[in-house]
């Protein structure tokens, strides 16, 4: 886990860096530098401790408000989401930013009502469909019929970095069903 923990972790430092060091972008990609961190402690701890929990949720909600940021436009919207956007659903410039924007701020209720039991499950259901859809977009908004990949699709690597932000929140849900969150979040 120490290798993978170095790779997404440089991963996310150099994109940070090429961002010009906004802090949207830092904690956009805190889910994941911290899943193999978090895998690492379930295996050292078979059980799911509050600690454990509680991580998994702070890193999913920076992630969406990482995400919410750019969407929203507190910084400027970045030309890949917009033409991912723009290529997947073929809508105008005026309606990509204004389904980002909704987006944005969809993404800042679901950060923030993953903390709250009564609005925990819409919130990470959100966070698994969104996260879900946006990784998925690298390999549909950029798949070329006529390019020899050799069988791999180079944007794949893309949708695999960005599967926690999908994996954990069901991952948390999973737990919240079977009761083991609202357990350990009770004691905090």
């Amino acid at each position: 886990m120490i290798p993978a923990t170095l790779i997404v972790f440089v991963d996310g430092f150099a994109r940070w860096v090429s961002s010009g060091y906004e802090l949207g972008m830092a904690i956009e990609h805190v889910l994941q530098i911290g899943t193999p961190i978090l895998f690492l402690m379930a295996c050292l701890r078979p059980e799911f401790s509050r600690r454990w929990i509680r991580v998994a949720l702070i890193l999913s909600a920076m992630t969406f408000l990482g995400h919410a940021l750019y969407a929203i436009g507190f910084y400027t919207v970045p030309l890949n989401f917009k033409m991912m956007t723009q290529g997947l659903l073929g809508l105008s410039d005026k309606e990509t930013i204004n389904l980002l924007l909704v987006a944005g701020w969809l993404d800042i209720g679901a950060a923030v009502g993953v903390f709250f039991l009564a609005t925990r499950i819409p919130s990470l259901i959100y966070m698994i469909f969104w996260g879900g859809v946006t990784a998925l977009a690298r390999v549909a908004s950029n798949f070329d019929r006529s390019a020899d990949f050799s069988g791999f699709d180079p944007w794949l690597v893309e949708t695999l970095v960005r599967t926690p932000h999908w994996l954990i929140p069901l991952l948390i849900m999973v737990l919240v069903k079977r009761g083991h969150v609202r357990m350990a979040l009770a004691r905090q």
